[in-house]
């Protein structure tokens, strides 16, 4: 112990030299937006560059939960129980219907659950095309939206994040509302603004509901656990057992709104 005090003795012009240095950092990112960005996007790499890694060690041990994971989503697929999306990126104009969205697939390099804001990493960046904003989904159904990218990873907000929402209905009556998180369960959500009365039932299925410019309606989202009236509101209080698992997700698709610009420029237009 006397020598560890020795240590830092002789050495405490460097150690202070260290903490000036990581609070000048930390002051010009707060208040620097283009230094926040480059700082962001090089952590980013670093980051993704050892969670791509060690994830490359970990798929060579789990070859046959990652086959049994594609024999399921095929099998999704055949049945019906995704979006017509085709697991290459690529888009077909000459077709009579052209296509709104596209799938970009992904593997998921990290992703944590034990916090209340929560956050996954992907093998994807900027130089195929992902940019802030884009949904996530899986076989399994919602993930969550692209928060940050950088040329070569992405950062994703998913469910299991207190802070995301997104528009959510219910499958067998269009009835619309809010999906939120309350920081608990990583396979509980919630279900919130769904005005009373209204047909709910236990197992009712709650999927996308379109209503916005990164994921089309219908995607699985999870079904019905428990629901009550909310005291003194007009409200219900609707407990969702989420369709995906976040603690075995190891591939997503990116969704690639190819009418994203043209809706965000409409919107943005002010009345006349």
């Amino acid at each position: 112990m006397r020598n560890l005090l020795r240590f830092f003795v002789r050495f405490h012009a460097f150690f202070l030299f260290l903490v000036l240095e990581a609070l000048c950092l930390y002051l010009l990112q707060q208040n620097n937006r283009y230094q926040q960005v480059k700082i962001v996007n090089a952590t980013n790499t670093v980051v993704g560059g050892i969670y791509n890694s060690a994830n490359a060690v970990q798929t060579y041990f789990r070859l046959t939960a990652v086959n049994d994971s594609l024999l399921a989503e095929t099998a999704r697929l055949r049945s019906g129980h995704m979006p017509a999306a085709s697991d290459l990126f690529f888009t077909n104009r000459d077709t009579l219907v052209e296509a709104h969205f596209t799938y970009l697939p992904v593997r998921v390099l990290n992703a944590s659950i034990r916090y209340q804001q929560n956050y996954l990493l992907l093998d994807r960046g900027s130089r195929d095309g992902v940019d802030r904003g884009m949904g996530v989904i899986s076989h399994g159904g919602l993930v969550g939206k692209v928060v940050d990218v950088s040329e070569r990873y992405a950062k994703v907000m998913p469910v299991l994040h207190m802070k995301y929402r997104a528009a959510v209905m219910l499958k067998k009556s269009g009835v619309r509302g809010t999906l939120l998180w309350d920081g608990r369960s990583p396979r509980v959500a919630a279900m919130d603004y769904v005005v009373q009365p209204a047909n709910l039932s236990v197992g009712d299925t709650i999927v996308t509901s379109g209503g916005s410019t990164f994921l089309p309606e219908g995607i699985m989202v999870g079904t019905i656990r428990e629901f009550a009236r909310k005291p003194g509101e007009n409200f219900y209080a609707i407990s969702i057992e989420l369709s995906t698992d976040f603690n075995s997700l190891r591939y997503a698709y990116v969704v690639v709104d190819l009418h994203r610009n043209e809706l965000e420029t409409l919107m943005q237009e002010p009345d006349e």
